[in-house]
């Protein structure tokens, strides 16, 4: 039953891990396509809700 723990908090870990490089490429290609407007918009709001605000 322990074990089965383990194997979650890993699981979960790595999908965490995953979400926030998809989080960091999702920034990049909006930065190209709608350049200072994002960028604006990045200072403005966090890139995690509850995570303080992004200093990209």
């Amino acid at each position: 039953m322990i074990s089965q723990h383990w194997i979650s908090l890993i699981v979960g870990a790595i999908l965490i891990i995953l979400l926030y490089f998809a989080i960091i490429e999702e920034e990049k290609r909006d930065v190209k396509k709608f350049d200072d407007a994002y960028r604006d918009y990045m200072k403005r709001v966090p890139r995690i809700y509850g995570f303080g605000y992004a200093q990209s």
